[in-house]
């Protein structure tokens, strides 16, 4: 059974959905065992740029026993410590594999029913997410008690009809789908948040980069500052990378910490 990842991805990379979309996200996949693991031994999840070969696909699968645990995927790895995966594996963070969407993945139905049935009983400690394809893999590692990620070197991120991918199982296609007339940049807000302490050289670089193709910008700082000019707020500034208990979150990869 394939099954199109795009919606609930989607939602949470545009930030619709955003607070609850791990526990939301993860209960829609593995619920999907219960519905489709009567008459399937494969769930494979994709998204909208990824292209099956499906006799490739079949021949992949079949190196696999459907009657126990698999989660297959292109296999992606940090090089660092990074904060969106909250420093997990800090001491060796390359140890951890978790699957490159776009790629594809697949479970085997005996892990995708067990994993449906936890869910009910245990789901997600965060109620927010950032990765969604690195908490999935924990999710299903399960701190050792689940399976790790089998790397499929015929699942690509290669594009489609290349000669790399000839071999591959899926793909990555090379066209943008149609999603309708380009927004005009006159109708696009751009909000710039930033502390004191970058006023002087992150905002610099915003300004002599990407700020003249925003027709609309105002920056957002913990201060005053008629040079720039910032708004402020009133919100004092936080030693928090990520808040817990709000529908946002601030992905600063050096935080504005007052000194």
């Amino acid at each position: 059974m394939l099954c199109s990842f795009t919606s609930c991805h989607t939602m949470m990379e545009t930030g619709a959905f955003f607070r609850h979309c791990h526990a939301v996200c993860l209960f829609f996949v593995f619920s999907l065992a219960l519905q489709y693991c009567q008459t399937s031994l494969w769930i494979m999840f994709l998204q909208e740029e990824t292209i099956v070969n499906l006799h490739n696909l079949l021949q992949v699968l079949s190196r696999f026993s459907p009657g126990k645990e698999w989660f297959l995927g292109r296999s992606l790895h940090d090089d660092e410590p990074t904060i969106i995966h909250h420093y997990a594996f800090s001491e060796d963070p390359y140890s951890f594999a978790y699957p490159d969407f776009m790629a594809g993945w697949a479970i085997s139905c005996p892990l995708a029913k067990r994993t449906a049935e936890r869910v009910n009983y245990e789901p997600p400690k965060s109620d927010f997410t950032i990765d969604l394809q690195h908490e999935i893999a924990l999710y299903i590692w399960e701190e050792g008690r689940g399976p790790t990620l089998t790397a499929v070197n015929e699942f690509c991120s290669e594009l489609h009809g290349s000669s790399s991918a000839k071999c591959c199982a899926t793909a990555v296609n090379t066209y943008l789908s149609a999603c309708g007339k380009p927004v005009l940049k006159e109708d696009v807000f751009v909000a710039v948040k930033t502390c004191q302490r970058f006023h002087r050289d992150r905002v610099p670089i915003v300004k002599q980069t990407w700020e003249k193709d925003a027709a609309s910008l105002e920056y957002y700082s913990d201060v005053t500052d008629s040079i720039i000019p910032t708004v402020h707020l009133g919100v004092p500034n936080t030693e928090r990378v990520y808040p817990s208990s709000h529908g946002y979150f601030q992905l600063d990869y050096a935080p504005c910490h007052k000194t």
